[in-house]
């Protein structure tokens, strides 16, 4: 998504009402920018190509350590990672440059989900599980919200048909402590319970997220998104393709 070049050649010549962006890297060097930077070439080559809309996935770490929960979208914007600065700012980018809905995303998780990034701990904890190998969590206490990859789809494609702009809230309202998603991921895996595979847990990381879950009454009153998967169901059906790989 740097290669504005690219971005331009794959657009031109086809007539697109939206253009949905979800590309971006979780951590590391690069995060300014391709986050930052390839955001800014996607609005522009999108622009060129006259496309009149942008869904982009922006995301949960953009409010930081929140001080209500669940959090809505009015909470002040107070990032304490690069990830989350460069959501910050990519929104900024939608808002200046493009009629834009921006989908601020909870803990998505899923089946065949990638388990080398840290924001995959659900996919972490169902490698380990289906190997039988123990996982290292780093503090166990904080909470996320998890949200399934279906209800994520459902409510781009939602955002892409409706009018409306701004940021929205998608999750569940619901926190469930990373320690207790080990405990279930464990029982659906539906392994020995060997204390082999119980979680070694470790010192929390420093500048991580205490708590996490967002409130999405906005995003059902305004274009008629609400979550529908559980976190138990998810997680059973994401086991179960998981142990059969």
């Amino acid at each position: 998504i740097t290669a504005r070049a690219v971005l331009v050649a794959a657009l031109d010549g086809n007539p697109l009402d939206v253009v949905f962006h979800l590309a971006a890297v979780h951590g590391g060097p690069t995060v300014p920018r391709v986050n930052t930077g390839g955001t800014e070439a996607v609005l522009s080559a999108a622009s060129d190509a006259g496309v009149p809309r942008i869904v982009f996935a922006s995301s949960a770490a953009v409010y930081g350590q929140a001080r209500e929960y669940p959090t809505p979208e009015r909470h002040d914007l107070a990032p304490i990672t690069p990830y989350g600065l460069s959501k910050r700012f990519g929104e900024h980018l939608c808002a200046t440059m493009a009629t834009s809905i921006r989908l601020r995303l909870a803990n998505v998780y899923g089946p065949r989900q990638r388990d080398d990034g840290e924001g995959g701990i659900v996919a972490i904890l169902a490698r380990h599980a289906r190997e039988g190998t123990r996982p290292t969590i780093y503090g166990g206490n904080q909470t996320r919200d998890f949200v399934h990859v279906d209800d994520v789809v459902r409510a781009f494609l939602l955002a892409a048909d409706s009018p409306a702009t701004g940021a929205y809230n998608i999750g569940t309202g619901r926190e469930t402590r990373i320690r207790t998603l080990a405990t279930m991921v464990h029982a659906h895996a539906r392994v020995p319970n060997d204390p082999a595979t119980w979680p070694l847990f470790n010192t929390a990381r420093p500048n991580d997220i205490l708590r996490s879950s967002l409130d999405c009454r906005a995003a059902d009153c305004t274009f008629g998104w609400r979550p529908a998967v559980k976190l138990e169901d998810g997680l059973a059906k994401m086991m179960a393709i998981t142990v059969a790989l």
